[in-house]
């Protein structure tokens, strides 16, 4: 065989096989490339609302105390957006780890039942100071988990580690978030 029927052959055999692959694999890969940019762009945006949530909830904290709730109706405003903002939030984040994703469902739970309370209850009376701290509490938790979940891979097991002993899991269970008093 002469070295230009081997050339011939060879690259018969290549223009074959790059059809082949070109026919009945590149769909399926097109397709999984779809897939997971499209988990990556909705994991990113619930991200960007929790962080704008948690800015959100920053903005309520600092009013924080009956003679500082003026502006009410802003108030209210403020407590409906950050609701808004975290509605099924939990469902479009796939947390790696168990107890980073019960932290993340948990705080996400408390930050959104302080938010409808707050938005529903604040025009009754003025939220005890205890109800500040877990809101406060709650959005730090958040606001960790969030943190974790941004950062890269080879970042995340210490960043986990040093949560954990933050945040126990076993912690991530307590009482829910105390009540505006009704009048």
């Amino acid at each position: 065989m002469s070295v230009i029927q081997t050339a011939l052959i060879s690259a018969g055999v290549a223009a074959f096989v790059t059809l082949l692959i070109e026919y009945f694999a590149k769909p399926a890969l097109e397709a999984r490339k779809e897939r997971i940019l499209a988990n990556h762009r909705r994991r990113r945006e619930a991200l960007d609302r929790i962080d704008d949530a948690l800015f959100v909830i920053g903005r309520l904290e600092t009013y924080g105390g009956p003679e500082e709730l003026d502006p009410l109706s802003r108030h209210i405003e403020l407590a409906e957006e950050a609701r808004t903002l975290l509605v099924n939030v939990t469902r479009d984040i796939d947390v790696p780890n168990k107890q980073m994703e019960t932290l993340l469902n948990y705080a996400a739970s408390r930050c959104y039942g302080a938010c409808l309370l707050l938005s529903s209850q604040l025009a009754l009376a003025s939220p005890p100071p205890e109800f500040w701290k877990e809101l406060s509490r709650s959005s730090d938790q958040l606001g960790d988990v969030s943190e974790y979940l941004r950062s890269g891979r080879w970042k995340r097991r210490g960043l986990a580690r040093e949560l954990q002993t933050r945040w126990p899991v076993d912690e991530v269970e307590p009482p829910p978030p105390v009540a505006p008093p009704t009048t």
